[in-house]
């Protein structure tokens, strides 16, 4: 051996402040410093002049066919964890053999480097540990944005939750299973995944896990399913090639609803906040099926109320006016005649009220459809305007219309809508003997049909609050519920409008229905920008 090679491994370790040796070319130890001795949990002395199998018998295995590389000229680097390191005290670390040369390049023997780099690789696992929560408590916000969203169906709740779930744990297989209350049955409303038997039918409820899983409060974890004994795997799984599994059972208003549960093809263990993240997951899968349901029931009680309210009012007022034309054919008196008249008349401001009513329901529970065909707005005005006219025989209604048709591609229901809610509010608030001016203008590419009273107006302080949902301005309550205007916003602005209001007090009110003349699809206008403008 070179004499100064000692003192050249002594520098080494100064420099590097990590483990060190150095073998000769048999494999005997000739140098050891103090953190290489430490790390054996041998003193120096142990080493001197003895071999890897002498002092290390339990890694000399692994180290023979390193020796053999490095003394054909390679630099080996290994990273080893745990049981493999040469003391159980040092989860990680790396290890550099490298050949030992003289003067003139030939191999004399294997030096050795070895970091502990435990700290290095627990930071990192830390930082992937919280850039992947990150990403958990991400992924569940947006998906609790989306699945409380009125326009998102059920089914497109249960399948976005599949994939966020997936991607979330990093699992390839997720199904959600509803068992039927009652029955034996179970149904698999949504899956993602395509291990060959993934796709046949999940099971019978008989299968202990599902109960076993709905029955908990806490995520149920699979860890193997080859050697689980606590309950009875569904041959679906097995057949799958499932090992590991996570499920949570998830609860409607009625009670244990189901359950949603991702698998994967190999082992391995979830962390604490992975086993939260799925909890809260469910909880939030719980909540939006409460709430997709209570949709249903609000979609069905509208549909009902429809129905048992339309049906009796549509008889009242065509026996009303056929009660009103026999009392005039009879020659009955006037007076009897005008009750009939007045009865009638109450009867279309109820079915309006229940059309308002529904509407506002309808639009609330994404019932509404936009359907855009060719619409003259002219005739639109016309017909509201004589609709009008029967619901209040008494107020006066003119129309002001261009000498051509004016005509536009919008939603004919909708525009009809705000125009029926804006001529109802006139004759709410100005009176039944209103003066009530219907006009329509084309100005800088804009639609403006405008509804005029001349009723007693509206005090300014009033103005901005006109289309919040169930606001009634002090000094113009006279019954309603507060959602006309409200409605009539929402309904312009899905046409691409907007709705203004103008008024002084003792001048009357104008509202104005503004729609632009290109495609209302291209043309949407805020409702912030609505209510500036009212201002």
């Amino acid at each position: 051996m070179r004499a100064d090679l000692p003192d050249f491994f002594a520098a080494l370790t100064s420099r590097l402040g990590a483990a060190v040796a150095y073998f000769d070319l048999d494999g005997r130890y000739v140098f050891v410093n103090e953190a290489l001795a430490a790390m054996n949990h041998l003193p120096v002395e142990a080493h001197l002049g003895r071999t890897v199998e002498e002092v290390l018998p339990q890694i000399a295995p692994q180290i023979r066919p390193v020796f053999a590389a490095v003394l054909a000229g390679e630099t080996v680097t290994r990273a080893l964890r745990g049981a493999e390191a040469a003391t159980p005290a040092i989860e990680a670390w790396n290890a550099q053999w490298f050949p030992v040369r003289d003067a003139d390049g030939a191999i004399t023997g294997v030096g050795l480097v070895v970091n502990d780099v435990t700290d290095v690789i627990e930071s990192h696992r830390a930082a992937a540990e919280a850039k992947a929560d990150a990403y958990r408590r991400g992924a569940l916000a947006d998906f609790a944005q989306y699945a409380m969203d009125d326009a998102a169906t059920l089914d497109a709740v249960l399948e976005e939750a599949v994939l966020t779930l997936s991607r979330a744990l990093d699992m390839p297989l997720v199904q959600v299973l509803k068992v039927e209350p009652g029955t034996d049955e179970m149904t698999r409303l949504a899956s993602r995944g395509d291990a060959p038997e993934w796709a046949e039918a999940p099971g019978r409820r008989s299968d202990s896990y599902v109960d076993f899983v709905m029955g908990g409060v806490v995520p149920v974890v699979i860890e193997d399913t080859a050697t689980e004994t606590r309950m009875r795997i569904p041959a679906q799984l097995i057949r799958a090639g499932v090992r590991t599994s996570i499920a949570c059972g998830v609860r409607s208003a009625r009670g244990p609803w189901g359950l949603i549960s991702a698998h994967s093809l190999v082992p391995r263990e979830f962390s604490d906040d992975e086993l939260l993240f799925a909890q809260a997951f469910a909880n939030c899968l719980s909540m939006a099926i409460r709430e997709k349901e209570a949709q249903e029931l609000h979609r069905d009680t509208v549909a009902m109320t429809s129905h048992e309210l339309r049906t009796p009012l549509t008889s009242v007022i065509g026996l009303g006016q056929h009660l009103a034309r026999r009392l005039r054919r009879s020659g009955a008196e006037e007076s009897n005649v005008e009750l009939v008249d007045a009865l009638t008349v109450e009867a279309f401001k109820l079915d309006a009220i229940i059309d308002r009513w529904l509407a506002f329901a309808e639009m609330h529970l994404g019932l509404t459809v936009h359907r855009v065909e060719r619409v003259d707005l002219g005739e639109c005005v016309r017909r509201q305007t004589l609709a009008a006219r029967e619901r209040h025989p008494r107020m006066t209604i003119g129309e002001v219309l261009p000498d051509v048709p004016v005509e536009l591609d919008t939603d004919r229901a909708k525009v009809a809508g705000v125009l029926d809610n804006l001529l109802e509010n006139a004759a709410r608030y100005a009176g039944e003997s209103a003066h009530v001016e219907v006009r329509i203008d084309v100005v800088d590419e804009r639609v403006r049909i405008a509804v005029h009273d001349d009723g007693p107006g509206i005090a300014p302080h009033n103005l901005p609050r006109l289309f919040e949902r169930f606001y009634r301005g002090e000094g113009r309550i006279k019954g309603g519920l507060g959602v006309g205007l409200y409605s009539s916003r929402e309904l312009a602005e899905e046409v691409g409008g907007m709705l203004v209001a103008a008024s002084e007090p003792g001048a009357g009110a104008t509202f104005t229905l503004v729609l632009p003349t290109v495609d209302a699809r291209h043309r949407r206008v805020s409702s912030s920008a609505a209510r500036t403008a009212g201002e």
